[in-house]
């Protein structure tokens, strides 16, 4: 994908993703997350990695039927959904660009001390049939605090938002990581942690 495209694609998404109230504040608080942010964080760049697959955050209260109206108008198309078969919330989206870029948005679900989302592990392997039930994958809730932001560098990267505890969630996500900058220091996290799991109807 070419960079110019590229960059309308991830502009039309923030643009969806900050609709504003009529006080002005946010709809929705997101970010880039999972091997997203460890590929833009590490590497510093837009690569082919990120630029065919990019992961986002929704955190908290959301109007997901006008940010998916959004995306749709600029082009979007919906490619899979989970939704919650008692409430009909839905938990996670498969989109695909004007310009062929994979994006898949996951709507976290607070429970206790936790953040919970659950993702397409269908399209991992098809051959298992459709599943009894989804499972969910909790990351404590207070490494979500503060409001996402943006490096000057990343500025001129992307459009998009970074998470405020940015270190700590892929040391969460992905024990061991590093970035090899002295910029930003280096993270050797040893704690080999599997992120809380539940499999049940819930939530």
């Amino acid at each position: 994908m070419e960079n110019e495209s590229l960059m309308r694609d991830l502009r039309a998404i923030q643009n969806a993703l900050d609709r504003l109230q009529p006080n002005g504040m946010d709809y929705v608080k997101w970010f880039i997350s999972f091997g997203s942010l460890l590929y833009i964080i590490r590497d510093k760049k837009l690569g082919l990695e990120f630029t065919q697959d990019i992961d986002i955050s929704i955190i908290g209260p959301h109007e997901l039927d006008k940010i998916l109206n959004a995306l749709g108008e600029d082009g979007f198309t919906k490619c899979r959904h989970i939704i919650n078969d008692k409430t009909g919330e839905t938990l996670y989206v498969d989109l695909k660009s004007p310009h062929g870029m994979n994006v898949d948005l996951f709507v976290w679900i607070k429970k206790g001390g936790f953040y919970f989302h659950t993702y397409d592990y269908m399209n991992e392997k098809p051959e298992s049939g459709i599943p009894e039930k989804y499972h969910f994958k909790g990351t404590p809730a207070e490494y979500f605090e503060g409001e996402p932001y943006k490096y000057s560098w990343f500025e001129e990267i992307s459009p998009l938002k970074i998470p405020r505890l940015y270190g700590t969630l892929l040391d969460y996500w992905y024990p061991n990581w590093y970035i090899p900058d002295s910029e930003f220091g280096v993270s050797r996290c040893q704690v080999l942690l599997e992120p809380s799991t539940c499999e049940s109807e819930w939530p």
